[in-house]
């Protein structure tokens, strides 16, 4: 296992592994409820939604999964980085400050206001905002992104904040 988060309602528990999977585990009695199948490398990330409806995966084959966790199905991917992922957050955004960085009309209003952000083995903080309104299906034009090249080499954890992005890494 190289990673594990708990879900918004903490009753379920995501783990991601060098077997190239995420497993879904119920917290109460430990059962196994899905198994997502997607990435060629071993997956070293995850980030939930904040309503719970979604799992972002990322990994060493340098793409982000984001998947439906009521159908198994994933939805989304993300390229960009040019090495492996090795940090997702996905967070509620309370203040429209970070937000209004990112969108490009900040009176969009989304499904979910948050940001899903990832860095990376490349020194790269990617922050994507879908700005999916209700009734409108998700389409590639509709995610904007942002990225921020850092003095790192290499980034191993990135959290969002509604002011900012918190990535920490080291120089080679």
């Amino acid at each position: 296992m190289e990673c594990v988060k708990f879900h918004p309602n903490e009753c379920y528990i995501a783990s991601g592994g060098a077997d190239r999977s995420v497993r879904l585990w119920s917290v109460c009695d430990g059962r196994l409820a899905r198994v997502l199948c997607a990435h060629r490398a071993p997956v070293r990330a995850l980030a939930f939604a904040p309503s719970g409806a979604y799992l972002a995966t990322a990994g060493d084959d340098k793409k982000i999964k984001v998947w439906d966790l009521a159908a198994g199905t994933c939805v989304q991917e993300y390229k960009g980085h040019h090495g492996k992922i090795m940090s997702l957050d996905w967070s509620s955004v309370g203040k429209p400050s970070l937000t209004n960085r990112v969108m490009a009309e900040p009176n969009e209003l989304s499904t979910e206001n948050s940001l899903l952000c990832s860095a990376g083995m490349d020194g790269i903080v990617k922050v994507f905002h879908d700005c999916q309104t209700k009734n409108k299906p998700t389409s590639s034009q509709d995610i904007l992104t942002s990225t921020y090249n850092t003095k790192c080499t290499y980034l191993v954890d990135v959290q969002v904040h509604p002011e900012w992005v918190v990535a920490i890494g080291t120089k080679q």
